[in-house]
Parts: structure tokens; C-alpha cells; sequence
């Protein structure tokens, strides 16, 4: 399932809200069994409100044990389903870092490498590659291409051009192609160990195959244990398992081979992050921005810890430093307008979640986030369409509809609001904010009864014993 399928899919969006709910159920279940590896019990564990659906073996057919569950209920649960797949292929394609962005590292392999043992038939060959890997340097992806095909027919057996040519086709978009370059080299030269490491590169990133990348990473390190690349990227295979503390290993191991790199630095500083040893993984991300200035993720990670830390102008600093080397950073902009949204300056918050709108404009959370700071600033009807935005997007998070029931609270249009907080208890029975909004909203109307009940709800519940 790639970025492509996103238009079919809010082709399903636009059949439910015209209540085609069956439908969309049978062209979704097809879609599903071509595109895979998708099943409609994930729909029905993500929506929570299928509790009352037979689900079939496999994809087929679905049938309602219970007639009285309302139509409503069914299609939010498929609409939420379908927004998830949606978020799936983003952050395939994206790679979003609310969650760790950790670097991988490929490992070119030129004519005169160490391990290089194969003797081309050709000196041609190995002069032919080394020219490729001096245009891959340089990004010139079009004429390393050029030169690695021309080593390849000058020497059809050269394992060594076969794995650089994987890494070119890798950086093209070419996966297929790519695999078949490094299974071609790891047949001729077996003993090679970038080809290996190369490989599992390709499993881990990109092909999601977990255990192949495990074993292709274990047999680059069996035979070369010098190459820092093959640590720092079993290290990202740990850090995947979220064994963190085997990651932290690998990349320290990474680190005392190759002390210069920024990388192992960036990684082992994510692993820390995750573990929440925050001001340990702020150490890491200085020896990473020491090692290399110019790249915005370890500006952007250590943002992420002084948010964490609620050290918010440094979290901002960092933010703003990312953003400047890549102004598309993943979230550095919902990150930098919540970082001045929780120090109040909700001005500046709405500047950034507006341009992070802008970045993405399918990220429900930008919606969301702009409709919180509207809110605080008191532009009620601009932060209800917000909200209304990350609701189509996202109808399966509470907090959208808690923030509209905000909104509509903020304008005095309490049924509406008491509509929205409704929905959003239905989602997440123990909301107690939405709870004590809803009997705020109750006493307004003079529903007196309506809003004891809440209101007591709140007091009993365990977040009014912490307090």
C-alpha cells in the first residue's frame, strides 16, 4: 500500500458520508485483498465500536449479530479505520518524529576495499565503478547509474558493482531492482559485507522484513566486525523491537569505531530519548551536532528532549534551527507551536500549526492543534471549522470533538456543544474534562439534573482524588 492508494481511499470517505455504507464495505474488502496486508478485524479492534460485528476468518463477508446497532456507529468505525490506513502510507512515505527518526547508513564498497577479494576480469570494471561511486557522492544518481551498468557489462560477474548498483536504484525509488542487485552480489562474492548490511538496509526501511534485516545484519558483523554501519543499523532493528538497551550497545559500538560520525551519536541519543533519559540523550545530540552542524535532526531530536523536559525556549531554539536547514522537517513546526502554545504565547502557536498545515494538510493533529490555540484566543468559529477539518480527517479522536464542543461552548451554542461532548464521551467513556465541559454546558441550559451528574462524576473520579 503506497502514497497512490490515498485517493481511492478518500473516494471511500466521500461514499460514507453519502451513506453508502455497504457499498464502500464491498469495494473496501476488495481494495484490501489487492492492496493488503490489511484485514477488516483491524478496523474493528482500531474503531473500538464494532463490538457487536461477526468478522469472518479472512476478508469476505461481514454480518450484524445485533440489527439495533445504529448506521452511524458502523460508518465512523470504517471512516476511522480508513483514516488510519491513511496515516499508515504518510508515515511510511514521511516519516513523521513525534515518534524517532533514527538514520540508517548504507556502505559503498569501492575496488580497493579490504574485503574486496574478487579479482574483475577486467581492471575496466573496477575503474567504471569507482567512477559510479564518485558521482553517487556527489548525488549524481543519473550518471552513477550510467557508470555501474557500464561496470557490470564490462565485468557481468563483478559482485562489488552489483551491490553499489543496489544502493543507486535504493536512492531512485527502484526497491524491486535494488534486492535484486544485492542478492545478485551476495551469489558472486558471499564473503562481502556491505553488500549484506546494504541488503538489510533495504528489509529494515523498506520492505518491513524485521527478521530478514536481523539476519542480514548479524552476517555483515560476522564478517567484519570494523564496519560501524552494520552496528548502527542493527542497533535500528533494536530500536524498532523498542529493546533499547540492546540499541544503546550497537551504537556505542558504532561510536568507538567510528568516533567521528554523527550518526551512532543521533541514534544512541534517540534510544536515551525513548527510555526517557532525556538530559543523557541531550549529550548525544551535542556530540552529534559537533560532528556535523548542517543536519536538522539532531537539532530537531534535542528539541524534542527540552520539550519533554518543559524547557520550552530551548526546545523552541532547536526547532527553529531544524526548520531553518529543512524547512520540511516532520512535525518541527507542530512541535515549535506547542512548545509556545504551552509557555501561552498562543499567537506565535497559531503562526506554526497554521504552516504546518501547510506542510501537511492531511495531518488531522495540525487541525487540532490550530483549533486549541484558536480557542484560547477566542476566535470560537474559526477553531470550530479547525476542529470540524481534523474530525473528517480523524473521527476516532476524542479530543477533536472535545475541542468543538469548546468552541461551540465559547459562542453559547450549548446543544451543539453538548452534541460534540456526547460524541466524545462515546469514545472515551472516563473523559472527565469533557464531562465537567458537558455539565457546564447542562447548567447553562438549566438542565440542573443533567449536570449534578456529571459534574459529581468529575469530583469521584481518581483524577479528582490526585488532586
Amino acid at each position: 500500500m503506497t502514497i497512490s492508494d490515498l485517493p481511492k481511499l478518500q473516494t471511500f470517505k466521500a461514499e460514507l458520508a453519502d451513506n453508502n455504507i455497504e457499498l464502500v464495505l464491498d469495494e473496501l474488502i476488495i481494495f484490501l485483498e489487492v492492496s493488503g496486508p490489511y484485514h477488516l478485524d483491524e478496523a474493528i479492534q482500531h474503531s473500538g465500536r464494532f463490538e457487536n460485528l461477526k468478522k469472518s476468518e479472512r476478508l469476505g463477508t461481514i454480518t450484524f449479530e445485533n440489527a439495533n446497532i445504529e448506521l452511524n456507529q458502523i460508518r465512523n468505525g470504517i471512516l476511522a479505520f480508513i483514516t488510519q490506513l491513511e496515516k499508515t502510507i504518510r508515515k511510511k512515505q514521511n516519516k513523521p518524529v513525534f515518534a524517532p527518526q533514527p538514520v540508517m547508513k548504507n556502505s559503498p564498497a569501492r575496488s580497493d576495499s579490504n574485503e574486496n577479494k574478487e579479482t574483475p576480469g577486467d581492471n575496466e570494471a573496477m575503474r567504471l565503478n569507482d567512477e559510479g561511486l564518485r558521482y553517487l557522492d556527489a548525488q549524481d544518481l543519473t550518471r552513477a547509474l550510467e557508470f555501474l551498468n557500464q561496470a557490470i557489462e564490462a565485468d557481468p560477474n563483478y559482485g562489488i558493482a552489483y551491490s553499489n548498483r543496489g544502493l543507486v536504484k535504493a536512492d531512485l525509488g527502484d526497491f524491486e531492482g535494488a534486492a535484486e542487485d544485492y542478492d545478485r552480489a551476495i551469489m558472486l562474492t558471499p564473503d562481502l559485507a556491505r553488500a549484506w548490511n546494504n541488503r538489510s538496509v533495504l528489509k529494515l526501511d523498506i520492505l518491513n522484513d524485521l527478521r530478514g534485516a536481523f539476519e542480514d545484519i548479524n552476517k555483515a558483523i560476522s564478517l567484519d566486525r570494523e564496519d560501524a554501519t552494520s552496528f548502527i543499523n542493527r542497533g535500528n532493528a533494536y530500536l524498532q523491537l523498542e529493546e533499547y538497551e540492546k540499541a544503546i550497545q550497537d551504537f556505542s559500538e558504532a561510536i568507538d569505531l567510528s568516533p567521528g560520525w554523527h550518526e551512532p551519536y543521533l541514534n544512541r541519543g534517540i534510544s536515551y530519548q525513548a527510555l526517557a533519559d532525556y538530559e543523557t540523550s541531550i549529550g548525544d545530540f551535542n556530540k552529534a551536532i559537533l560532528s556535523q552542524p548542517n543536519a536538522a535532526l539532531p537539532y530537531h531530536h534535542r528539541g524534542l528532549s527540552y520539550y519533554y523536559l518543559k524547557n520550552y525556549p530551548e526546545a523552541i531554539a532547536d526547532f527553529g534551527k531544524a526548520l531553518d536547514i529543512a524547512p520540511t522537517t516532520p512535525w518541527g513546526y507542530s512541535l515549535r507551536g506547542l512548545s509556545y502554545f504551552f509557555m501561552g504565547d498562543y499567537e506565535s502557536s497559531l503562526v506554526d500549526h497554521k504552516r504546518a498545515i501547510e506542510v501537511d494538510p492531511q495531518e488531522a493533529l495540525n487541525y487540532t492543534n490550530c483549533g486549541s490555540s484558536r480557542n484560547l484566543l477566542g476566535l470560537y468559529d474559526e477553531a470550530k471549522e479547525d476542529y470540524l477539518k481534523a474530525i473528517e480527517l480523524d473521527p476516532s479522536s476524542p479530543t477533536n470533538y472535545l475541542g468543538l464542543a469548546t468552541s461551540y461552548n465559547g459562542v453559547g451554542r450549548y446543544v451543539k456543544g453538548i452534541e460534540a461532548a456526547n460524541t466524545a464521551i462515546q469514545i472515551k467513556p472516563d473523559y472527565y474534562t469533557t464531562l465537567q465541559l458537558r455539565g457546564i454546558m447542562y447548567y447553562n441550559l438549566e438542565q440542573y439534573h443533567n449536570s449534578i451528574r456529571d459534574l459529581e462524576k468529575v469530583m469521584n473520579s481518581p483524577e479528582a482524588d490526585q488532586d
